[in-house]
């Protein structure tokens, strides 16, 4: 997935040119955050984390055309983006796809490291994913996480932060909602201003990139 910066200012030049590009409301994709149940937690047992984001994406039945959800864990340390950590391309189901994402913190040899993997759970059965090893910045004391709170349309080639974590050491960590609005300048200042910042991003397509 391209530089999240980049695809929302696009998208979002895109969306305030016309609105004739959004989906009508009986082809509409929902990702809403939820608690998991019992099934979701056995499956867990995998890929289970110090952290858990989930999420259920509802396809309309209306919906004619099939859809795919791409997911994508990028990870930024001073500002720079080093590498997209981990991510997945799924064709969705008409109705529920639970969406599952997990970072684990893991010591080898004194050094600290972090693992992501993930899910998409559907009632047909569930694909999954997980990152290589990452060597964690270990100067960052102060973290802090957020995921989206409620219920949004997505739309197809327009990212949707879901998720974050951010890490520091030196001072507070501040964030606001703006993130998951795409709001450029908010998302720009957390990538700068901290030392290392995850962002959990999907994004609707009509065809799988991955």
């Amino acid at each position: 997935m391209k530089k999240i910066l980049y695809c929302l200012l696009a998208s979002f030049i895109m969306s305030s040119c016309t609105n004739a590009q959004e989906p009508s409301s009986n082809e509409a994709v929902t990702i809403m955050p939820i608690e998991v149940d019992q099934r979701e937690k056995n499956l867990l047992d995998s890929i289970a984390g110090d952290q858990l984001f989930a999420f259920d994406v509802k396809v309309n039945d209306k919906t004619t055309e099939e859809q795919y959800l791409n997911i994508s864990i990028d990870y930024y340390e001073n500002g720079d983006l080093l590498k997209e950590v981990a991510g997945m391309g799924v064709q969705l189901v008409k109705d529920v796809n639970t969406v599952l994402i997990s970072r684990v913190e893991e010591e080898l040899n004194d050094d600290k490291y972090i693992r992501w993997g993930g899910a998409v759970v559907t009632e047909s059965g569930f694909s999954k994913f997980k990152s290589n090893m990452i060597l964690a910045n270990n100067n960052s004391g102060r973290a802090l996480s957020s995921q989206l709170s409620n219920e949004r349309l997505l739309y197809e080639n327009k990212p949707q932060i879901v998720a974050y974590i951010i890490n520091h050491h030196e001072r507070s960590i501040s964030a606001t909602n703006n993130v998951f609005d795409g709001v450029e300048k908010e998302i720009n200042r957390i990538i700068q201003q901290y030392e290392s910042v995850y962002f959990v991003t999907v994004e609707l397509d009509s065809k799988n990139e991955k």
